[in-house]
């Protein structure tokens, strides 16, 4: 609590001073324009199936975003996101940092963006083999729409017309963030096999390593062709994810102490999208080419190339009723290895294989609605299931009660971690 309290203190802090600068400056020049809000979150999940040893059935957790945008005249703009985490079962997860910290300026033909900013580096709607490359908080693997993390480069655009090439650089440190221990999602090796039975084994820690120290590089060149959208996309740089190789420290002491080694290897992706209308739905497409990395069954670092395709659509409903709407995204992905051997169930990278992705939201009024996310992973057999029900009844305060379903094959990467199956709540209300 008193951690959490520093961590309040702080943001009034920096809040403050925001308001105090801003406001001189505005009195010295009314080219500046400025906004300052934010809001907290409270989450809380319950897994009432088999739980691991040493973690709670209870997971908690508050967070407080504070966001700052400034302008000057009709070019420059500058955007600050300071956040603060506070959960009393991961103190790696109790900090104080911002996420993103950018100017840009855009005039005419051309536009400019530099700083800490995070990047979706898909253009889909729906998942797109770019996103590989999408750096997160991996806490929680399936909730991470609000766990992007920032990294620092340059973004530059120039469009004419309905053309646009886009060329993006930025830092080689584009690691993910893993909790390898006492995390739900990575199961560390307990045991070895040794001549006559079974060895204890001891965690001691991990090292990171990379072949090289690339920056990350990408290009996308997109413009349109009568009703359709064309946009090719190249992206070059180190994994997000590495690859994980055990190292023995002294074999002959019980319990045997190990290393992990964290590999972060090269990825190539190549990308083209096509997108068009029919009537009232949004059509789209992807064929890409993927050249990674993998472990492979030996243990050994292995190439990984493979051929991902996806077709989606998404649609837009309204009704008679003007509070109620429904929004529609179906999508289906095939990936085509260019290698033989199956993947594992706890690569992340490969979570899908032969899937279809629905997501579904209806508005039922201003104050409820209702949604749905669903996979169906048909190749490794998996599955997930996640219903919600949102509640804006006590405005501001946002309410969301949902349920995740995990199964299917222990093949699969749902059926893997079916345990971790959960009932989750989750409050936000604006604070500024």
């Amino acid at each position: 609590m008193r951690h959490l309290k520093n961590i309040l203190k702080t943001l009034l802090g920096l809040y403050l001073s925001g308001i105090a600068a801003t406001t001189v400056a505005q009195e010295a020049d009314n080219n500046w324009s400025t906004a300052l809000h934010g809001q907290a979150r409270v989450l809380s999940r319950y897994y009432p199936g088999q739980n691991p040893a040493g973690l709670y059935r209870w997971q908690g957790e508050a967070r407080a975003e504070l966001e700052g945008e400034v302008n000057y005249g009709k070019y420059w703009k500058g955007r600050t996101v300071v956040i603060a985490n506070a959960n009393p079962d991961e103190r790696r997860r109790n900090r104080l940092w911002a996420n993103e910290a950018y100017v840009y300026y855009r005039q005419g033909h051309y536009f400019l963006k530099a700083g800490k900013q995070t990047v979706k580096w898909g253009a889909l709607t729906g998942f797109s083999a770019m996103d590989l490359a999408n750096r997160y908080d991996y806490y929680d693997v399936l909730d991470t729409e609000e766990e992007r993390l920032g990294l620092w480069g340059l973004e530059a655009r120039y469009s004419k017309g309905r053309t646009e090439l886009m060329l993006r650089a930025f830092h080689p440190d584009n690691r993910s963030r893993l909790y390898l221990e006492d995390n739900r999602w990575v199961n560390l090796p307990q045991r070895m096999a040794v001549p006559g039975g079974e060895a204890t084994m001891a965690y001691e820690g991990a090292a990171s390593h990379y072949q090289k120290r690339l920056p990350l590089l990408s290009g996308s060149l997109s413009t349109e062709v009568g009703r359709v959208q064309v946009r090719g996309s190249w992206l070059y740089g180190n994994n997000d994810i590495p690859l994980s190789q055990i190292q023995l420290q002294e074999p002959m002491v019980s319990p045997v102490p190990y290393e992990v080694q964290l590999h972060f290897e090269p990825m190539m992706i190549s990308a083209l999208n096509l997108s068009t209308w029919a009537g009232e739905w949004n059509l789209w497409g992807e064929a890409a080419f993927v050249d990674s990395k993998r472990t492979g069954e030996t243990g050994e670092i292995t190439p990984d190339q493979y051929t991902f395709c996806s077709l989606g659509a998404d649609r837009f409903w309204t009704f008679e009723h003007p509070e109620r709407h429904l929004r529609l995204v179906a999508q289906f992905l095939q990936v085509f290895p260019h290698q033989s051997g199956q993947y594992a169930p706890t690569e992340i990278d490969h979570i899908f294989q032969t899937a279809l992705l629905i997501d579904t939201e209806l508005q039922i009024n201003y104050n409820w609605s209702a949604a749905l996310r669903a996979v169906a992973e048909f190749r490794a057999e998996g599955f997930y299931l996640e219903p919600r029900l949102i509640c804006k009844a006590w405005a501001p305060l946002r309410a969301e009660l949902s349920g995740g379903w995990l199964g299917g094959s222990g093949q699969s990467f749902f059926g893997h971690f079916k345990t971790n199956s959960r009932i989750a709540l989750h409050l936000i209300r604006p604070i500024l």
